[in-house]
């Protein structure tokens, strides 16, 4: 891998990682990939609780709320990655993640998405009564998977910007689960 590959690959899906180190030139039109996998996505509850109890510590609450973010994110990461997901998207305190079936039946990645989500829940105890400067806050997770056909895209192209989104089908279900 590349010493520029290697600086990007912990900022980018390891879809978008794998496609640069086959093919290293910027994509010049959009791309689309169909594939088999699961789809989970977590939300965590009492978030903005928290964000809006730090935000009253002055420069103070922002630290605590990154350190915060951090360990979970960490930790959760770990657990996802264990199962073989791969992180598509951050956003905020949430996070989408792919587990593509990769030749194998969609079963196997829809097993590894519950396994992955069920042990994001048990380890949300970690998390559950946290003691922050601002007092002690709740926290919890939703989660919602789904499983089919997926459209992996490179979409954008402005200024030779691009984002990688994932949809279908599989987006309808995970929200549907998430409820």
């Amino acid at each position: 891998m590349s010493n520029l590959l290697a600086t990007l690959a912990p900022y980018a899906p390891p879809a978008v990682v794998r496609a640069m180190a086959a093919e290293p030139r910027l994509p010049d039109r959009p791309q689309i990939e169909r594939l088999p996998a699961a789809v989970l996505f977590a939300d965590v509850s009492g978030f903005t609780p928290l964000t809006e109890a730090l935000a009253q510590r002055g420069a103070r609450g922002p630290e605590e709320l990154t350190t915060l973010l951090n360990q979970y994110f960490t930790r959760m990461i770990d657990l996802i990655e264990a199962e073989g997901g791969e992180v598509v998207k951050f956003a905020g305190d949430a996070v989408m993640v792919l587990f593509p079936a990769g030749g194998e039946p969609l079963g196997y990645a829809v097993r590894r998405a519950a396994q992955a989500a069920d042990a994001m829940q048990m380890a949300m105890t970690e998390f559950a009564q946290l003691q922050t400067s601002a007092g002690p806050v709740a926290l919890g997770m939703k989660v919602g998977l789904g499983a089919g056909e997926v459209l992996v895209m490179q979409v954008g192209g402005v200024l030779d910007r691009w984002e990688y989104v994932i949809a279908g089908d599989v987006l309808r279900q995970v929200a549907e689960a998430e409820k």
